[in-house]
C-alpha cells in the first residue's frame, strides 16, 4: 500500500500499489484479521447475546460441566482479559471436579473488589494468607522512595511518519525495561525491609525461621501504630482490638 490522495476528512487514503504483492515461506500462520467468533456449532443451552456466550463469573455456561472463555465471552477481547479468564475457567474445573462451590472458593481469593483473584491462594490456601485490601498509592509511606522518572517510548519523527506505514513507536531497550520494572512500589507487599522491627518501642516484633521472618508479639504490643506508619508499602493494615 502507499498513500494517495486526500479524502473528504483530510487524511490521505491507502491505496494499493500494482505488482507489489509477495510471497513469504512460513511453518505457522495466526491470523488476526478481526474475524467474528463462530457460534453455530455450539450445543442448545449456552446461551447467547450479540455473538458472544453468556457465562457466571466462574466461566460455567448454562450446561453443567462445560465452561467458556476469552474472546468468546467477552468483546473485551485482551491479551489481559483471556489470560484472567483462563485462571477462572482452571480454578471452576478444579472446584467442578472436585465436587466444590466455584463461586465460594472465588470469593475467598479476590484481590480487592474488582474481578482479580489469586490461584495460588486456592492452591495453597494456609501458606501464604493475604489481606484481600488493594494497597492504593496514598496509602504508601514515599519518604522511603526517591524520585525516578518514567521511560516513555521512543517515537519516529512526525516528518517520517506521515510518509509510510513504518511503526511508530519503538520497543523499550533491555535496560530501561529493567529500570521501568525497578519503579514497582510493590504495594502491599513485605519485602523484610525491617523498619516494623527497627522502629518498634516495646521490641514486639519478632523474627522467625517461618516463611514470614516477622511476627508481632501481641503480649507486648500497645497498638501505637508506628510500624504501621513506617511502613513503605502498606503491608501492615492497623485495626482496632474488639471489645
Amino acid at each position: 500500500m502507499e498513500l494517495g490522495e486526500k479524502d473528504g476528512s483530510g487524511r490521505r487514503r491507502p491505496v494499493p500499489i500494482p505488482n507489489s504483492n509477495f510471497f513469504i515461506e512460513a511453518d505457522s500462520v495466526i491470523i488476526a484479521a478481526g474475524e467474528e467468533i463462530e457460534v453455530s456449532f455450539l450445543p442448545n443451552g449456552m446461551e447467547r447475546r450479540e455473538g458472544i456466550v453468556l457465562t457466571r463469573r466462574d466461566g460455567s455456561t448454562g450446561i453443567k460441566g462445560i465452561f467458556a472463555g476469552g474472546d468468546l465471552t467477552s468483546n473485551q477481547r485482551t491479551v489481559a482479559h483471556a489470560i484472567g479468564s483462563g485462571k477462572k475457567a482452571a480454578l471452576a474445573i478444579d472446584c467442578y471436579l472436585k465436587g466444590k462451590d466455584s463461586e465460594e472458593v472465588i470469593r475467598q481469593i479476590l484481590i480487592g473488589e474488582g474481578p482479580s483473584i489469586s490461584i495460588f491462594r486456592h492452591l495453597h490456601p494456609g501458606e501464604r494468607p493475604m489481606n484481600p485490601h488493594v494497597v492504593t498509592f496514598q496509602e504508601l509511606n514515599t519518604d522511603y522512595f526517591e524520585p525516578s522518572k518514567r521511560h516513555r517510548e521512543p517515537k519516529g519523527l512526525i516528518k517520517k511518519r506521515i510518509k509510510g506505514f513504518e511503526e511508530v513507536a519503538s520497543t523499550l531497550t533491555e535496560r530501561i525495561a529493567l529500570e521501568e520494572a525497578e519503579r514497582c512500589f510493590s504495594c502491599g507487599t513485605c519485602n523484610e525491609c525491617e523498619n516494623c522491627y527497627v522502629f518498634c518501642p516495646d521490641a514486639s516484633i519478632i523474627k522467625t525461621e517461618e516463611v514470614f521472618s516477622h511476627q508481632v508479639d501481641y503480649d507486648f504490643c500497645k497498638g501505637c501504630g508506628i510500624c504501621f506508619s513506617e511502613c513503605p508499602r502498606g503491608a501492615i493494615s492497623l485495626k482496632e482490638e474488639s471489645r
